[in-house]
């Protein structure tokens, strides 16, 4: 193990010491092993590092123990790039145990662009401008563990990358997106907690706490949701899955507690999406927990527990007239005694329900509904009913 500051006179004081930094890491990286480099206590000011291109372990002291402070205002903190001289593009160990305090900079906090990079147990906050904390590209079986991204803009961004895994995350009081997945592959996710938070007056239509796009097997397993107070946090969808096959989301945890308008909860748009076990607590305003939009697409819900707080106009699950989406709910259970609350379904297999179903149109009522409390609306007399009341 190489001691940073020792063996390169690194002060850890908050000035510049970029060039003893990336000494540092030289100095502890090669092409087979990949030493470890210990940064203690203290803090490091960082102004446009050198991409990382070796495999090299550095280790901190801890959260708010060990922080590296970018003093630019637009280049990113860490890179990690293809190993020099490779053609099996590199391989990383998880650098982490510390703290990436942006200060503000545009620029993405960490970019991990080789297959084998990764990153765990690692504090990134005060992210500025439409930067992400984190921003994977390209990778293939690249690890995030215990990374926590706190009052930024953007937090987890995963670019077409391939069976890359993500346990213990966290992105809280954003205001921009907490975790895109674009052109993926193979995701699996452990353990995720997203939160908006009270983070400012994120407005109307404001970005979704995760969002799937154009990927391939997608599986969330614990999936939890604190939302604030805050009437300005008004995303149309919280969980927004579009053009993509096999999603699953396995057990999890909603808290909504931001008064919301004719918002969604999860929103499956061209895609094929299930979600699973899920208590949903809401106490505020007109809400959807699922919905979807668009033809050839299916969205299945199992094993879903709500708890509303107070009549009024909300609604399990909201899909369009007219499409040829295929929606499965089974076993839904409304915990709260509201006659007012109801599923509003289109095109629907519904098994096991106890809460109201509104059938609002003749054109949705291609549905079968067997032992649910009770069907109603215009479209009722025209769906199959089987042990309803």
């Amino acid at each position: 193990m190489i001691d940073a500051k020792s063996a390169f006179g690194i002060l850890a004081d908050g000035s510049d010491e970029t060039t003893k930094i990336a000494a540092a890491l030289a100095a502890g990286g090669d092409t087979g092993t990949g030493d470890e480099v210990y940064f203690g206590p203290g803090i490091y000011g960082v102004n446009n590092l050198p991409a990382i291109d070796r495999l090299v372990n550095f280790r901190g002291a801890g959260n708010n123990k060990t922080i590296f402070k970018n003093l630019s205002s637009t280049a990113r903190m860490f890179e990690f790039v293809g190993l020099a001289g490779s053609d099996w593009n590199s391989a990383f160990a998880l650098p982490g145990n510390f703290t990436i305090d942006q200060n503000g900079c545009t620029g993405n906090a960490v970019e991990l662009n080789a297959m084998f990079s990764g990153l765990s147990d690692c504090w990134i906050k005060n992210q500025g401008g439409a930067g992400y904390g984190v921003k994977a590209k390209n990778m293939t079986q690249g690890q995030l563990k215990n990374v926590h991204v706190t009052g930024s803009t953007n937090g987890i961004l995963l670019d077409t990358c391939y069976y890359p895994y993500l346990e213990n995350c966290s992105v809280e009081r954003s205001t921009g997106v907490g975790v895109r997945m674009v052109g993926c592959a193979s995701v699996n996710a452990s353990s995720l907690y997203l939160d908006h938070g009270n983070a400012g007056s994120v407005g109307s239509n404001s970005p979704e706490l995760l969002q799937i796009e154009g990927c391939t097997t997608v599986n969330i397993n614990g999936l939890a949701c604190e939302m604030g107070t805050s009437s300005n946090l008004v995303p149309n969808r919280y969980f927004w899955v579009l053009n993509s096959s096999n999603v699953n989301f396995n057990g999890g945890r909603i808290n909504q507690y931001a008064s919301e308008s004719s918002s969604y909860m999860f929103y499956s748009q061209g895609s094929s999406t299930r979600i699973r076990g899920f208590e949903w607590f809401e106490n505020q305003a007109t809400m959807i927990f699922a919905g979807v939009s668009g033809d050839n697409e299916s969205i299945a819900l199992e094993d879903i527990t709500t708890y509303l707080s107070s009549p009024g106009s909300r609604y399990g699950l909201g899909c369009w007239e007219g499409r040829t989406g295929r929606v499965r709910i089974t076993n839904w259970t409304d915990r709260y005694q509201v006659p007012e609350t109801n599923i509003h379904a289109f095109d629907t297999v519904c098994q096991q329900v106890t809460s109201k179903i509104v059938i609002s149109s003749a054109a949705g009522a291609k549905g079968t509904y067997i032992n649910c409390r009770e069907v109603g609306g215009a479209g009722a007399a025209s769906a199959t009913l089987i042990g309803c009341n």
